[in-house]
């Protein structure tokens, strides 16, 4: 079956549930399969919490479950270093989250269309360092001094332009 998200379309190998999103008690279930840390959920929770923020204060037209369940899962593979986005989409995949997995693969790099839920996934993930909300300046001049060679700038101008975008498309100024 294949399943959109964005312009981008994905091979879903396994059945897709009715649900398009776990129940609260199944993304628990979620952390400790992924062995994720205390501090790493917390971390997704006050993301989807930023997340649900910029929807309500904005009327933004998305999937609410689908989104808060992509905030609140994003990083359950984060142990698993670099690759855990990836990771964490194979599971939910193979689980029967194909939208889900979709969101959750690209929160680290946008692709030229996404879907809302993508692209406020990677905005409210920017917009939250550990538990606090930061803003885009306050994120993004912390990781620029993190890029010492061409490759890592030039990734980091990718994602900062990728957040201005949104923001602009949302018309979010006031809030981050």
């Amino acid at each position: 079956a294949l399943c959109r998200d964005g312009d981008t379309l994905l091979n879903v190998t396994a059945g897709m549930r009715a649900s398009r999103a776990p129940s609260a008690s199944e993304i628990e279930e979620y952390y400790l399969r992924c062995n994720t840390p205390e501090d790493v959920i917390a971390h997704c929770r006050a993301v989807a919490d930023k997340a649900g923020e910029l929807v309500e204060k904005n009327g933004i037209t998305c999937n609410r479950e689908l989104l808060r369940a992509a905030c609140l899962l994003h990083d359950m593979c984060r142990a698993d270093g670099r690759e855990h986005p990836q990771h964490a989409a194979q599971i939910l995949t193979m689980d029967g989250y194909p939208a889900l997995a979709g969101i959750i693969a690209r929160h680290h790099d946008l692709p030229a269309r996404a879907s809302a839920e993508t692209e406020l996934l990677y905005l409210s993930d920017k917009l939250v360092a550990g538990t606090e909300v930061v803003s885009l300046e306050e994120r993004f001049s912390q990781s620029r001094q993190k890029c010492t060679d061409d490759e890592a700038k030039r990734s980091w101008e990718r994602r900062r332009s990728a957040a201005d975008k949104i923001v602009k498309k949302y018309r979010l100024e006031a809030l981050v």
